[in-house]
């Protein structure tokens, strides 16, 4: 017997919430990657999960993490870290909920933040 540990969607953006809507959400996490693509997994599985359990094993706390995030499967990642930073082609929950926006995927927002905010800082203090 095999487990499936998610299963993505892709359609109109009404069709995935209909269908979405309909699963039940004591069984299943349903989020959304971008407008015409939902992943459904496990209740308990998600990246802000993954996150709370390598900070505990890590033995770090939240305000240590930095999250990056731009589909609404970032959501709960975003809100385990300390900050949350959203792409700038990031949807518009993820732009909501970010402490602060970087450049975009496509514009290596990831390391541009990282060099501007950490190695610049880190190096200031040297």
């Amino acid at each position: 017997q095999y487990k499936i540990p998610k299963l993505c969607f892709a359609s109109s953006h009404s069709v995935l919430e209909r269908f979405a809507s309909s699963l039940d959400r004591d069984r299943y996490n349903a989020v959304f990657v971008s407008s015409f693509w939902l992943e459904v997994m496990p209740a308990e599985t998600s990246k802000g999960n993954a996150v709370r359990m390598i900070l505990e094993k890590e033995g770090m706390t939240r305000e240590q993490a930095v999250g990056f995030g731009d589909g609404d499967n970032d959501l709960e990642m975003l809100a385990a870290c300390g900050t949350a930073v959203a792409m700038k082609n990031a949807m518009p929950d993820v732009l909501k909920a970010a402490d602060c926006i970087t450049l975009s995927n496509m514009q290596d927002g990831v390391a541009a933040y990282i060099e501007e905010n950490i190695l610049r800082q880190k190096q200031n203090r040297i």
